[in-house]
C-alpha cells in the first residue's frame, strides 16, 4: 500500500520519485501504469 501511495503522489505532481523498490515499479508497469522514477541500487538506511 506504501508503494501506491508514494509513487502515486509522485505521479500526481508530475515529479520523479527515487525507490530502490523496481519490483513495485514494474509490477505497476505490467498493469499499463508507468511513473517517472529513479530507480537506485538498494541501500541499508542504518543512521551512521
Amino acid at each position: 500500500m506504501n508503494d501506491i501511495i508514494i509513487l502515486g503522489t509522485g505521479d500526481r505532481l508530475g515529479i520523479f520519485t527515487t525507490t530502490a523498490d523496481a519490483k513495485a515499479v514494474r509490477a505497476a508497469s505490467a498493469q499499463g501504469v508507468d511513473f517517472n522514477v529513479y530507480i537506485h541500487s538498494p541501500c541499508p538506511l542504518t543512521g551512521n
